[in-house]
């Protein structure tokens, strides 16, 4: 039996997305065709479908939704037949997927703290989820205040959701409660993951670790492993895409930079982006 997983909150069994076109699946056919059918994204098509990124979750659905009992050699995913009951997904309209608004990229962040002051930096490049070629570079300068001492300064992912235009950042405040002794749960799973990559290494080795990061910093080849990792995360954490206001999450990588810093504080910062490359999608929705 294929590898499955009940999601925490699953999309009703007859679930329509908005505008989707029914396909009644053949043998033969897999996600990889019907994505270049509509042309999409693997994944967007699959997340279209299911609101999920999991793959033991999209087991779950083609069972429960579209009826596959058939699997690959390894027994591991279901696979598509034209005996499958009712054996319906739905491709976007228009052959247009919803943009995700995720952006994603690598950075720079120090700072440091004496007594309840200190102060905090963040410098980045950021790229769309969506399209490789829209990009921007972003900093953060931001006060911590609360009890603190020593500095540090490592590189750190920056997670942004609900974002449509980059230049809608300039001047967005942020402020969170950090404490930077404890990786925390929420992000941990996506940090600890992304230490291992080869743009987060090539950055912990360079001199720009001390400096500012070059636009395409995360590789073409890399950008999309990296995207879906990110995608999985925010799915998986349930975290809405599309909020009134963007969402920014700076994220370090543990056991990548320098220094020594034991603080509680709360941080606040103003972002601005320059370096801008963007072109919106020819159609929205």
């Amino acid at each position: 039996m294929a590898i499955e997983k009940s999601p925490t909150i699953p999309v009703p069994k007859n679930y329509t997305p908005e505008g989707g076109k029914p396909h009644k699946v053949k043998t033969g056919e897999d996600w990889w065709q019907l994505a270049r059918l509509a042309k999409v994204e693997v994944w967007d098509l699959i997340h279209f479908n299911f609101k999920t990124r999991t793959p033991a979750e999209v087991n779950w659905y083609l069972r429960r939704n579209v009826g596959c009992t058939k699997t690959t050699r390894d027994g591991k995913n279901y696979v598509f037949s034209s005996t499958d009951s009712p054996g319906i997904v739905y491709l976007p309209p228009d052959g247009k997927a919803k943009p995700s608004n995720i952006w994603f990229g690598i950075g720079v962040k120090g700072g440091g703290h004496l007594a309840i002051v200190g102060k905090e930096t963040f410098e980045g490049w950021v790229v769309s989820a969506d399209n490789y070629d829209n990009s921007f570079f972003v900093n953060i300068d931001g006060w911590r205040l609360g009890p603190g001492l020593g500095g540090s300064v490592g590189a750190a992912l920056i997670i942004v959701t609900s974002l449509d235009d980059p230049r809608k950042l300039n001047g967005h405040m942020i402020d969170a409660k950090d404490f930077q002794a404890n990786m925390g749960a929420k992000w941990g799973s996506l940090a600890k993951g992304a230490a291992k990559l080869g743009f987060v290494q090539r950055l912990a080795k360079s001199s720009k670790m001390w400096g500012k990061v070059g636009k395409g910093a995360i590789a073409a080849g890399e950008w999309e492993k990296t995207r879906e990792l990110v995608k999985g995360s925010i799915s998986a954490l349930g975290i809405d895409t599309n909020a009134a206001e963007p969402q920014v999450e700076v994220i370090e990588i543990p056991g990548v930079g320098t220094g020594l810093e034991l603080s509680a504080y709360w941080s606040v910062g103003t972002l601005q982006v320059h370096g801008v490359s963007y072109k919106p999608p020819a159609t929205s929705r």
